[in-house]
């Protein structure tokens, strides 16, 4: 049988490495460019700790996965990452450090220090990193070693130049709670910054010469380990109990990944391994530096001409700050698309929920919050100003429990009911209703519902959208799903939301049913998705079926994609693209021709087993023209991208989609969304007109220099 389905985890590889040609790509701003970096580097400790980790479990249970035996995944990955791995060291090295010394930024190591910045770095460290290690000395006996999981360590073998017999080996951590990056005295226009790492290689005789040791060699070595949480689900046992002892098993997860300085002797390699006991194939060699992903936070010391430029968010003209949000919503929906839109008005949504005499109840899904999170704050408000309110926080969110449970906490404090949810299922929908009764009136209801968190950082650079309604067609059905989740089960009947696990599968299977008769029968038949990761067999056969029949399907997928498009006599009328640029593409759209009543749903599910069956997931259709209008615009911006869009094909080859010919517009469209939301907003102050028509006028000009 013609193979049907791309693997998904080398697919999820192939889209790390579209992240990684953004590093390569030369019109993306240097400090830019360090910053992909630093998220190909968090993606792949990511992929390690929960796909390979999955994979690996996978493997033991001598059974086909994605009709493949694990293991030959498993080395096929192995196999590419160190490829990777060779190659993002060579841009780091050949390509990225000599344009940052074509612009007077240095980064040395402990060896090329003068005699100023080596005082300068010494005293650095005994004020501020000296409290912080705590080497362990790993000779003579033996000794659980855990190495923590995203920590880095040094592994340090110690000797006397004068005593060849004196000899041991330590274990350090890298302190995790400074910066990583030092900046240096400078010299004239020369900026020089120093790693953490160096740092402490420097000064490592102030750390062991009481010991009488000399002579240091410091290697970094890193563990991965397996993030799956392993759940009590027993009655005596609270969630948060068995989410709290969960977590501080994960530091001690099976090692699924050990990565080392290639510089290191064999022998030294051999003995830490056999020291910490380590069993994974997966064992890789770096260079000097490790956990890249530190680099998100590397110093512009030169200039904003090294970023790119600045696209303060759009405020619409339809909607005031000093008026009623609500007054507004009864009248008309909003769509609101952030990071191009101002994330305010979701604030705006909340803070006059928390002070309106005549709002009773607030009812809200939590996923992933900010550090300093101003949604909880105007839920805690809200409590304060005797509404009922009812917050649905996922404890489940992987690498976000412990903030979770903290935020738990904080809300009961303030006389919130916080509720986990259903058993063995997350709550992934990101909805909220509020409901509002004035004296001898009717209840009215208020609807936000959105692609993405409720998370006013990530708000700055994920692409998501947050829709206001008072239908109640939509906060009906909202209604009464917050009472089944409250009651802890799901089920019901509901014909406007679409709710996984209960009817979105059937659905989204019916409106590809209903493109395919269509199509048959001569009819204007085409589909629109967007996502971040296709990989549900069913509904790719389904697709393949309807490209068969004449139904014209483009696809925007950023990550994973099983779906082998442009294949002859399967999938034919099929095009993918996936675009990586400034901002991260997150919304999930789904439109249909649907007999020439064009459907336009978004939605907080992607198309996966997961999001499909095993998640709460809301999907939620546009109800007016004027949000229609705008995600259609959106979309058709997005599929005529030539600057950022990569085509997405069997081989996996990311290749760039370029114009066909020298008269062709440039189109990327990040850039002309922006434009497209500043030309849609009339009536600004002066100054936001200033600042939207500078950086407008910037981000055209660098398009089309580039």
């Amino acid at each position: 049988m013609a193979k049907k389905f791309i693997n998904g985890e080398i697919s999820w590889l192939s889209f790390n490495n579209r992240v990684l040609q953004e590093v390569c790509n030369e019109s993306t701003p240097l400090i830019e460019r360090i910053r992909f970096l630093a998220i190909y580097s968090s993606n792949m400790d990511e992929f390690f700790r929960v796909r390979v980790a999955a994979l690996t479990r996978y493997s033991k249970l001598n059974r086909l996965f994605q009709g493949e035996k694990p293991k030959k995944v498993l080395t096929e990955i192995h196999k590419q990452v160190k490829q990777q791995q060779v190659y993002v060291e060579t841009i780091y090295y050949n390509e990225l450090l000599p344009l940052l010394a074509k612009e007077n930024i240095f980064i040395i190591n402990n060896d090329q220090l003068n005699d100023m910045q080596g005082l300068f770095v010494r005293n650095y460290f005994k004020q501020q990193i000296l409290q912080d290690i705590s080497p362990i000395i790993i000779d003579g006996f033996e000794m659980n070693i855990q190495l923590k999981d995203p920590a880095i360590y040094f592994f340090i073998n110690l000797s006397n130049t004068e005593d060849k017999k004196q000899r041991a080996h330590a274990l350090m951590e890298i302190p995790s709670n400074h910066s990583r990056f030092l900046i240096l005295p400078g010299e004239g226009e020369k900026k020089y910054i120093i790693l953490l790492d160096d740092v402490i290689r420097y000064c490592l005789d102030d750390v062991f010469c009481m010991f009488g040791y000399n002579d240091f060699e410091a290697y970094t070595i890193k563990v991965t380990r397996d993030a799956e949480l392993d759940f009590d689900t027993g009655l005596s046992v609270s969630l948060i109990d068995s989410i709290s002892r969960s977590l501080k098993q994960r530091k001690k997860g099976v090692p699924v990944r050990f990565t080392y300085d290639k510089d290191m002797p064999p022998k030294s390699l051999n003995y830490i391994i056999k020291k910490l006991k380590i069993k994974t194939p997966n064992i890789i060699p770096g260079r000097r530096y490790h956990n890249f992903k530190d680099f998100m936070k590397f110093p512009n010391v030169n200039g904003s001409h090294l970023e790119y430029t600045p696209t303060p968010p759009v405020y619409r003209s339809d909607i005031h700050f000093h008026q009623s949000f609500f007054s507004a919503i009864a009248k008309k929906n909003y769509l609101i698309s952030v990071p191009y839109e101002s994330f305010d008005y979701i604030l705006h949504f909340l803070r006059e929920a928390a002070i309106d005499p005549d709002v009773v109840s607030i009812k809200m899904t939590l996923y992933r919050l900010a550090d300093k999170s101003r949604i909880i704050n105007a839920l805690i408000n809200a409590a304060r100003n005797g509404k009922k309110v009812v917050a649905m926080v996922e404890l489940k969110a992987r690498f976000d429990e412990q903030s979770n449970i903290y935020w738990t906490q904080e809300l009961e404090e303030a006389g919130v009911k916080v509720l986990h949810g259903i058993p063995m299922m997350k709550i992934h929908s990101k909805i909220c209703l509020v409901t509002r009764r004035k004296k001898n009136e009717k209840e009215e209801r208020f609807a936000m519902l959105g692609t993405g968190n409720y998370n006013e950082n990530t708000a700055k650079v994920y692409g998501d959208y947050h829709y206001f309604t008072a239908s109640k067609r939509i906060t009906s059905e909202l209604n009464s799903l917050f009472e089944k989740l409250e009651q802890g089960y799901l089920n019901g009947t509901f014909s406007t939301l679409l709710i996984s696990p209960l009817n979105f599968r059937k659905k989204i299977i019916s409106l590809i049913d209903k493109e395919i008769f269509n199509a048959k029968n001569k009819k204007e038949a085409y589909i629109r998705m967007k996502m971040n990761s296709l990989t549900d067999e069913d509904i790719i056969l389904k697709l393949y079926e309807a490209s068969k029949a004449g139904v014209q399907i483009q696809l925007i997928v950023r990550g994973m994609c099983r779906l082998i498009p442009q294949k002859e006599k399967l999938s034919e009328n099929i095009s993918v693209i996936s675009i990586v640029d400034k901002f991260l593409e997150h919304a999930r759209v789904y439109i249909f021709a649907n007999g020439g009543k064009e459907s336009i749903y978004l939605s907080s599910a992607d198309i996966m087993i997961r999001n499909l069956d095993h998640r709460v997931e809301v999907t939620f259709p546009l109800l007016d023209a004027e949000s229609k209008q705008i995600v259609k615009d959106m979309i058709d911006i997005q599929l005529k991208d030539n600057v950022k869009a990569r085509i997405i094909d069997e081989s996996l080859s990311n290749t760039f989609r370029t114009r066909s010919t020298n008269e062709e517009s440039i189109i990327r469209s990040q850039f002309l969304e922006y434009d497209y939301f500043v030309e849609k907003s009339k009536n600004k102050s002066d100054h936001e007109k200033e600042l939207h028509e500078k950086a407008g006028s910037k981000t055209r000009k660098k398009t089309q220099s580039k």
